[in-house]
């Protein structure tokens, strides 16, 4: 299987980002009601970016991304914050080298399309104890517990250096 990441500027890969988050909605771990769910789904299209992760022989969606520049507090005025609103990958495909890879596309796209990105930062279940285990292993992510989310938020260049530290030219 070879799977590639890539930005969606097209109405039709948007169409496929929302039919393929609405079928796994149950599975995104967001404690909100499905209106709220739909929100975050949306939002990015609307406001940021969708990063889709392909399985180029089977021409098939296996993972999603999708953020804001600013955050909806702000009316998104505030661009040197990169807000994760969504991402998705099917659980059979889950993976640390298949993470890595996914941070790296990200950190390199969000550098280069908005140089005034400085910090990324996104919200996660309080009781998703893995993702607590996975991003506690990025030493300078910061997390918040509040109420049953969990705040989570890094500089961009902590989190490039990050990814860097596993795509080291050998």
């Amino acid at each position: 299987m070879s799977l590639h990441f890539f930005v969606s500027e097209y109405s039709s890969t948007f169409d496929n980002y929302l039919k393929f988050l609405l079928e796994h909605h149950s599975e995104l771990n967001l404690p909100y009601d499905f209106a709220m769910k739909l929100s975050f789904i949306t939002s990015p299209i609307l406001f940021g970016k969708v990063i889709l992760c392909v399985d180029e022989e089977e021409h098939r969606l296996e993972g999603a991304l999708g953020y804001v520049y600013g955050t909806g507090a702000n009316d998104y005025q505030d661009k040197d914050i990169c807000q994760i609103e969504v991402a998705f990958c099917k659980s059979s495909l889950r993976s640390t080298p298949l993470f890595l890879r996914g941070l790296k596309y990200f950190t390199a796209f969000v550098s280069e399309d908005n140089k005034e990105v400085k910090q990324i930062q996104f919200w996660a279940s309080a009781e998703d104890h893995r993702l607590r285990r996975l991003f506690s292993k990025i030493d300078a992510m910061q997390r918040t517990e509040v109420g049953e989310l969990d705040f989570y938020k890094i500089s961009l260049d902590a989190l490039k250096s990050y990814c860097d530290r596993f795509f080291r030219k050998r």
